[in-house]
């Protein structure tokens, strides 16, 4: 409840009630308003009428007997605490004799009055009603029906001369100083209506709340002098969110104390029972004199603010959330409260979660490396006020990319050279879009394709790529199982020599058309007749004529194989070991192995230990390092600790899948400065094969990718190697266009 008091000249008109009671004065006695000033008509809802003349100068409402009656019912349940001062029932206070001045009668004197005594007297003699000064008692310190009252409740009864604003003054503490006084302002306000802001019979400007530069004012015609003294005593009006709530509380621009004056008189003294009678109904409008025109527009500042059909969170019915950043045009405001068109509706929004629609756009900028594969990202910047919602559109060189509208971008090979620019749009509700834009230049890397109709044309693409003039030795493998041609990969680069595929019991053409063109001097078949049938080696001869050597690498299974394989290397100081249940990790790790002169050995990844097969191959190598490529799911932590066991240096490569796995091991098996990488599809082996001899040939990575976007390991190792071209192996229908303009995933 707000008790600020508005008595600008209060300080030098104060009477002091002294113990010998001689008060100021020459005309005796209490006054009555004008006849003009009583004038019929207003409410609390207009506020010009609070209540009336004749009920509030009627000194002799009640007598003593009658107040004392009151306040046994309404303070019966009243205990005083424990050395605290007596219920106001019980309270007793010596009553000094007073003169008469020209504002109150003459008082006399009485030792130990009652409270309903002090009451009576004052009221009759300054011509105030008692019912008024019980019920300021009772808005002021609640003392009607206060249990265990405190001294300081009796000091400040009536709160004369206790603004909220400052301390209360000490010469007017104390009960009966309190009613003595606070009646005889009353007649102060009275006879000297110049000194004060409110009179009757005029439009008057009250605030709504102390806040006045939040809440506003209103114009109320005040019709009397009672009104008047009620809004000078407490200069503020209720409004419809404070009257709306009963008794409760309304909203930031609510005050309550001349609300609950009216509902205690009414409830007192009229006989209201029920609702407060001052309430209205919680989506009662106020009439079109009390907004203040407002034109302009403004924007939601909340996550979301409900609009209501009043200005008041009582007013449920029909009430619309707003989303932040929604703008609306303004068209009145009442105290915390503006009135705007919502759906073509006027509706009641909560101001202070509202500001000028006056955009200070943000300075968006772009993050990231502008190179194709990597990513670049676009961030807002701080926009005024702060929008509903963003988007975005990414362009090249001033023109729409189709489908780049997130905020992030992915920057392909067809950026490269190019001014990549987003714009930034900025969404207020139905205005139209804001924007603002940045811009960037991507770069690109230099890059070609080794495909052919099948992947028996595809490997040869790679080895006319690989050997322009010839080699003298082929590896040649089954192009449909990758289980024994795992291993032949690292050796066909150690031994500078091509990787081609065949079928099982037949010569592609493809194949054969780039035998001859090789013209070698020695084919080596990778596989048992099982796999590549004993009629190869006169094909091959018949194709190159009786004088070439074919020889023949094979094992009772792929493991066999690969460990026969290694030996070819002859003697090594480092072996590469992957699973032979899979083949991504091991071609993988095939381009690394061939360029430094090291086998891949295949082993049951899923084990519990290392075969002594295995054991023997190694130590028949010479080996002293083991690189494990693969996590523990690939190749398990018992062959890894098995290796340890036999006196190798162990190292492992591994990641979440085959891709983080092969990124894993070529960032650490490759430099700064290396020129470019091989990309194959890692969905299936036969491209990855010849693209791992590739790839050894030119001493650079093979990552092993996705069929419709390039990894972020192959992405991010361009950029941060300093690589400057790509090289894809297999047809667009195993590395799409996507992954050949480098698009990131």
């Amino acid at each position: 409840m707000f008790h600020t008091r508005e008595r600008p000249r209060r300080a030098s008109k104060l009477a002091v009630l002294a113990l010998a009671g001689v008060l100021l004065g020459s005309a005796l006695g209490a006054a009555s308003p004008s006849g003009s000033a009583q004038a019929a008509g207003g409410s609390i809802f207009d506020g010009g009428m609070i209540i009336s003349d004749a009920e509030f100068f009627d000194g002799a409402a009640m007598s003593a007997a009658q107040v004392q009656a009151f306040l046994n019912d309404k303070g019966g349940s009243c205990v005083p605490a424990p050395g605290g001062p007596a219920c106001i029932k019980d309270y007793r206070a010596d009553l000094p004799a007073m003169a008469a001045d020209r504002y109150c009668k003459a008082v006399p004197g009485k030792a130990r009055a009652t409270a309903a005594e002090i009451i009576a007297a004052a009221g009759q003699a300054c011509g105030i009603s008692p019912r008024v000064l019980l019920v300021m008692l009772q808005k002021e310190q609640s003392l009607v029906t206060r249990t265990k009252p405190t001294t300081t409740h009796y000091d400040k009864a009536l709160g004369q001369s206790c603004p909220d604003t400052a301390p209360c003054d000490p010469r007017a503490a104390g009960f009966v100083n309190q009613m003595y006084l606070g009646a005889r302002q009353q007649q102060i306000y009275v006879q000297n209506p110049t000194w004060y802001n409110y009179r009757p019979g005029r439009v008057n400007t009250i605030q709504w709340h102390p806040d006045k530069a939040a809440c506003g004012t209103s114009q109320v015609y005040i019709h009397n002098q009672a009104t008047a003294n009620l809004y000078i005593y407490t200069p503020y009006r209720p409004n419809i969110a404070a009257l709306a709530a009963g008794w409760g509380t309304g909203d930031d621009c609510s005050s309550y104390g001349n609300r609950n004056f009216y509902n205690y008189y009414a409830q007192w003294f009229r006989g209201v029972t029920g609702a407060p009678a001052a309430q209205v109904a919680p989506c009662t409008v106020p009439p079109a004199t009390e907004i203040a025109p407002r034109g302009d527009r403004l924007v939601v500042t909340a996550a979301s603010l409900n609009a209501r059909g009043a200005p008041t969170t009582a007013c449920g019915t029909g009430a619309v959330s707003l989303a932040k950043g929604t703008v609306v045009q303004a068209s009145g405001t009442y105290g915390a409260w503006t009135r705007a068109s919502v759906n073509g509706v006027q509706m009641w929004l909560t101001t202070k979660y509202l500001s000028t629609f006056t955009v200070v756009p943000g300075t968006p900028t772009i993050s990231g490396n502008a190179a194709s594969g990597q990513i670049l990202t676009a961030a807002t910047g701080t926009w005024t006020p702060q929008p509903s919602s963003f988007s975005y559109q990414w362009n090249r060189d001033g023109k729409v990319i189709a489908g780049a509208t997130a905020s992030t971008y992915r920057a392909t090979n067809d950026d490269a050279t190019a001014r990549i620019s987003v714009t930034v749009f900025a969404h207020y509700g139905s205005e139209k879009p804001q924007s603002t834009s940045a811009s960037v230049s991507a770069r690109g890397f230099a890059s070609d394709r080794l495909d052919g109709r099948d992947r028996y044309e595809t490997a040869v693409a790679v080895s006319r790529a690989s050997f322009p003039k010839g080699t003298s030795t082929v590896y040649l493998v089954v192009g449909t199982d990758f289980a024994d041609a795992l291993a032949a990969a690292p050796l066909a680069a150690n031994k500078d020599a091509a990787l081609l595929l065949t079928r099982s019991t037949a010569l592609p053409p493809p194949t054969e058309a780039e035998l001859k063109r090789l013209a070698p001097q020695r084919v080596v078949l990778v596989g048992g007749t099982g796999v590549i049938d004993a009629g190869m080696p006169d094909r091959l001869r018949r194709a190159l004529g009786s004088a070439l050597t074919v020889d023949r690498i094979a094992g009772a299974d792929r493991y066999e194989t690969a460990r026969l394989i290694a030996a070819e290397f002859g003697s090594t100081s480092a072996a590469y070991i992957a699973t032979g249940h899979d083949f991504a990790d091991a071609l993988g790790a095939a381009a690394v192995a061939g360029r430094t002169g090291a086998p891949v050995v295949l082993v049951r990844g899923n084990g519990a230990s290392l075969d002594a097969a295995t054991v023997r191959t190694l130590s028949a190598l010479g080996a002293r390092d083991a690189v494990v490529v693969g996590g523990e799911g690939a190749v398990s932590a018992g062959i890894a600790a098995d290796l340890s066991g036999h006196g190798l240096a162990v190292t492992r490569y591994g990641g979440s899948n085959r891709f983080a796995t092969n990124a894993a091991l070529n960032n650490a098996s490759f430099g700064a400065g290396t020129g470019s990488i091989v990309l194959a599809t890692g969905q299936d082996f036969p491209d990855a094969l010849t693209g791992a001899v590739l790839a050894a040939e030119r001493g650079v990575p093979i990552f092993v990718t996705y069929g419709t976007c390039v990894t972020g390991g192959s992405a991010d190792f361009m950029v941060n190697k300093g690589a400057r071209a790509y090289t894809l192996v297999g047809g667009v229908g195993v590395l799409n266009p996507a992954v050949g303009k480098f698009q990131r995933c």
